[in-house]
C-alpha cells in the first residue's frame, strides 16, 4: 500500500509465509473465544460483526441488507446441481440464506466453538445440505473436492496478512470446478470464465 516501498527483506527465514502462519495459529483461541462469549441465537456477535465507526453491533436491518446483496450477487452462480464453499461461515447468517439455494453447501471455520452452534443451529432450522469443517482459510485443499462456488463474506479482514491472502487465493483456484467462481465479499471478485485472475 505504499508507493515507495519495493522490497521486503525477511530476517532468519526462507520462507515469507512464517510469521503471518504463527499469527493464525492464535486465531482459533480468539474466534474459539468470541464464540464462547455469544448467545447462540446472537449470529451477529458469534461472527464479530461490529461497526469500525461506533464499535457496536451492525443492525438488522444492514445485516440483512449485506446477506441480501451477497445472494444477489451470486444468483446466477447458484443452482440446485451446484457446490458451494463457504470459508469462515462463522454463525451461519450467509449459508442460512444461500444453503437452500444448492445441492450441497460446505462451510469452514478456524474455530469449533462456532461451528459447534453451526450445527445445532443448522438442526433446528432443517438445514441438511451442509458439512462443516473445522479448518483454516488455506486448508481448503484438504476437503478434497472441487467447487462451483467459493465464497467468503468479510472474512479477509481478518486474514493475518497480504501473503496469506495470496495463499488462500491460491487455495481457492485450486479447489474451484471448471467455470467455478470465487467471490471474496466485498474485497474483490474472480469469475474464472472471464479469466480474471487478481
Amino acid at each position: 500500500e505504499c508507493d515507495n516501498l519495493n522490497s521486503v527483506l525477511y530476517v532468519d527465514t526462507d520462507d515469507p509465509y512464517k510469521p503471518e502462519r504463527l499469527v493464525h495459529s492464535r486465531d482459533r483461541i480468539l474466534w474459539n473465544l468470541q464464540a464462547g462469549f455469544s448467545k447462540e441465537s446472537d449470529k451477529a456477535f458469534m461472527s464479530g460483526w461490529k461497526n469500525s465507526y461506533n464499535n457496536e453491533l451492525f443492525s438488522e436491518d444492514e445485516i440483512r441488507e449485506y446477506i441480501e446483496n451477497t445472494r444477489i450477487k451470486l444468483a446466477p452462480y447458484l443452482g440446485k446441481e451446484k457446490v458451494a464453499l463457504e470459508i469462515g461461515c462463522g454463525s451461519g447468517m450467509i449459508s442460512d440464506a444461500l444453503s437452500h439455494l444448492v445441492k450441497e453447501y460446505d462451510g469452514i471455520d478456524i474455530a469449533d466453538g462456532v461451528l459447534e452452534k453451526l450445527r445445532i443451529s443448522n438442526e433446528e432450522s432443517g438445514i441438511t445440505n451442509m458439512e462443516l469443517f473445522n479448518l483454516a482459510a488455506h486448508e481448503v485443499g484438504k476437503i478434497g473436492r472441487k467447487y462451483d462456488v467459493i465464497l467468503s463474506s468479510s472474512v479477509t479482514e481478518y486474514f493475518s496478512g497480504y501473503n496469506y491472502l495470496r495463499s488462500v487465493v491460491r487455495e481457492c483456484i485450486s479447489s474451484v470446478s471448471d467455470g467455478g467462481v470465487i467471490y471474496f465479499g466485498d474485497v474483490f471478485d474472480l469469475d474464472l470464465r472471464d479469466q480474471y485472475i487478481a
